[in-house]
């Protein structure tokens, strides 16, 4: 079950105030995609839990 749910992942943009809430979540599991500061979002990629 492991192995599948390491396949299956989500790719978002996400706004500046939920970020320390991922960051405790999903920690090293976060692939930070793009840094969009200006907008104050970031595109991230999280795995399926």
């Amino acid at each position: 079950m492991e192995q599948r749910r390491s396949l299956v992942s989500a790719t978002v943009l996400i706004d500046a105030r939920y970020l320390p809430v991922l960051r405790s979540r999903f920690g090293r599991h976060r692939e930070v995609r793009a840094g969009l500061a200006r907008i104050g979002r970031e595109l991230s990629r999280l795995p399926a839990r």
